[in-house]
């Protein structure tokens, strides 16, 4: 997953996984017949980063073969399992990278 949207296209319309807040937050959107966005679920990698960074340090990069976040609606579930995530600290300001593959189920 880059900095950019990842979309994708199935028979229940069209999707989008995107990264928001440096980092912190991984929304997964449908778009709307209008053509705009509509948020389906939120997953915050920024949360995880920073429980593992307490029992680490402040700029931790953590290797992740087995690091996976999940969520669901009634109408999708969102896998995310993490290669990396990485939290730095900079000043006032904290900020998540992180590579990941993503798998999405969809239900009808």
């Amino acid at each position: 997953m880059g900095k950019s949207p990842v979309e994708v296209n199935a028979l229940e319309g069209a999707f989008r996984l995107r990264s928001c807040y440096q980092g912190q937050q991984l929304v997964l959107e449908q778009r709307r017949a209008d053509g705009g966005w509509q948020i389906q679920l939120t997953l915050n990698p920024g949360i995880l980063a920073d429980s593992l960074a307490r029992t680490t340090s402040p700029n931790a990069q953590l290797t992740a073969r087995t690091l996976t976040l999940r969520g669901a609606t009634s109408r999708a579930t969102l896998h995310v399992f993490f290669q990396s995530l990485t939290r730095y600290q900079k000043q006032d300001s904290v900020g998540y990278d992180f590579d990941a593959q993503a798998l999405l189920e969809l239900s009808r």
